[in-house]
């Protein structure tokens, strides 16, 4: 099952932070993402990776450890090591949380 992290605002998190940009009515960025990559969200390879990004760039407080299974309601392509999309319903990725950290 593949794992992935993904910064968040609150501990615990909550469906905001698995909603896309798409979902949330923000515009897309058509210079960098396709439609396909607006409704879905980002997510991070390991835990160090995201906790910078998140640090970086203001994304939330918080690192949520997510473990996927491989067959089942959420989608994903992985577009390198480091760095992957993800579909799926906010409510799904919920589900899938296996750990919480401080950024």
């Amino acid at each position: 099952m593949p794992t992935f992290y993904r910064a968040a605002l609150t501990d615990p998190a909550t469906a905001i932070d698995f909603t896309s940009n798409k979902a949330k009515g923000k515009a897309r960025r058509v210079d960098v993402e396709s439609e396909e990559e607006w409704a879905g969200i980002s997510v991070y390879g390991t835990e160090r990776l995201c906790q910078k990004k998140a640090g970086d760039y203001g994304l939330g407080a918080y690192v949520v450890e997510i473990t996927i299974p491989e067959y089942g309601d959420i989608r994903y392509d992985r577009v390198s090591p480091k760095h992957c999309n993800v579909w799926g319903e906010p409510e799904a990725f919920l589900s899938y949380v296996t750990k919480i950290v401080p950024v």
